[in-house]
């Protein structure tokens, strides 16, 4: 999910999501993961 939130009248945008690995290699990651970003947005 997402949300686009005004800070100091500057449009930042925030996101979340969950993973899960369906496969992965020896030593690699695996079960459940989350993902979060943080995007400055600078309209033209």
């Amino acid at each position: 999910m997402s949300k686009l939130v005004f800070i100091d009248k500057r449009p930042v945008s925030f996101a979340l999501g969950a993973r899960y690995y369906l496969t992965s290699t020896p030593g690699g990651a695996e079960g459940w993961g989350a993902r979060a970003t943080v995007s400055f947005v600078f309209p033209e």
